[in-house]
């Protein structure tokens, strides 16, 4: 199977990965143009700026993020995209999946903790129960969502959301199936999260403004264009 995936339909009783809450566009506060960020310099990890990381290597361009998709994992693409701009990536294999999406922040400071709360609200009015414990990234959000199987059976959905604050951007990362089950701190799909490039770009944007992504050209065929293939939700 090649690296990208066309959105599937669920077959079985398992339910299919999404979001544990809907994506917050967050507050829209308008930002001045910021200075360029400075490198946070000593860390053994990321997700890094890309005055850190200028260099692509092994990591695919996805526009706003670069990352590399490791052997046996698959980027999904969006039902109905004619146009290869997308918010939110969502990478498959066999730990489960990992959805990706970053959001502009203003200079005096990251969004993280703003967007945890609104997970934590989310989720508990939607029926779930969401807790806040510490991770390798500061304090994140592990959650349990009642969904529906496609054959009617009641089921409950773990999910894990982590988040960072880089220089002027907040990157949010929520990791489904098995590997939110039994959450764990190694591992392909963290070992992305680690590994993530944030490309801000120098416009002036709103706090909470979404950074657009683009697939890469890998991705852009005429047959996966307007396919309309079902998939997850996209909460």
């Amino acid at each position: 199977m090649g690296i990208f995936s066309p959105r599937r339909r669920t077959t079985d009783h398992e339910a299919e990965p999404r979001d544990a809450a809907p994506e917050p566009d967050g507050p829209a506060v308008p930002e001045a143009e910021a200075s360029a960020p400075s490198p946070s310099g000593g860390r053994e990890h990321g997700p890094w700026d890309v005055s850190e990381q200028p260099e692509v290597g092994a990591r695919l361009d996805f526009g706003a993020l670069r990352f590399g998709v490791p052997a046996g994992y698959v980027v999904q693409r969006p039902a109905n995209d004619t146009a290869g701009t997308i918010p939110v990536v969502l990478l498959r294999g066999p730990e489960g999946a990992l959805r990706l999406r970053v959001f502009a922040a203003p200079r005096d400071g990251g969004m993280w903790d703003d967007l945890r709360a609104d997970v934590l609200r989310e989720v508990e009015e939607r029926g779930g129960t969401a807790t806040e414990v510490e991770g390798p990234f500061g304090t994140e959000a592990r959650c349990i969502l009642p969904v529906t199987s496609p054959d009617g059976e009641a089921m409950v959905q773990p999910s894990r959301v982590v988040g960072y604050d880089g220089p002027r951007w907040t990157v949010r990362g929520t990791f489904l199936g098995p590997v939110a089950k039994d959450p764990r701190d190694d591992g392909d799909l963290m070992e992305v999260f680690r590994q993530l490039v944030v490309v801000r770009g120098p416009e002036a944007r709103r706090a909470g403004e979404v950074l657009p992504l683009t697939l890469p050209p890998e991705a852009r065929t005429p047959a996966d264009a307007g396919s309309g293939t079902d998939g997850p939700a996209e909460s």
